[in-house]
């Protein structure tokens, strides 16, 4: 199983490329169940905070997982392509998490409230029933 992450955030785009792909807090259960969905994803959280915005799937390929999101956020209006974006498998997926909710890769070095902003997302992911054992 893949753990993958396709998004943008401060380091990688500016905040006008970041404010196209924002998901509101009300939509974020329904896109993550809506990648769930999406042949080729087993689990999917949606992270959508004002410095980032990540999807992160669970996926038997990294190709189809990666393709999904792809297709799912360019439906809604606009193409997850080109500079700004990470595309991030396993290991490195996982430690980009990792040093994302414990404050590492915020702007305020050590911030707490990105954890906080996290649960919501799985919570959110989870309610949804769009998460299971990888995620």
């Amino acid at each position: 199983m893949e753990i993958l992450c396709l998004g943008l955030n401060h380091h990688t785009a500016p905040v006008e490329l970041r404010e196209k792909f924002a998901i509101p807090d009300g939509e974020v259960s329904a896109l993550a169940a809506q990648l769930r969905a999406t042949p080729g994803v087993q689990e999917a959280v949606v992270v959508s905070t004002c410095n980032r915005v990540e999807f992160y799937v669970a996926a038997e390929a990294a190709a189809d997982g990666f393709a999904a999101v792809r297709d799912v956020v360019a439906a809604r209006g606009t193409a997850p392509d080109g500079e700004g974006f990470i595309r991030l498998s396993t290991a490195a997926s996982i430690r980009h998490l990792f040093r994302v909710v414990s404050g590492l890769d915020s702007m305020v070095l050590g911030e707490t409230e990105i954890l906080g902003q996290v649960k919501k997302a799985y919570a959110a992911a989870s309610g949804a029933g769009a998460t299971s054992k990888h995620l």
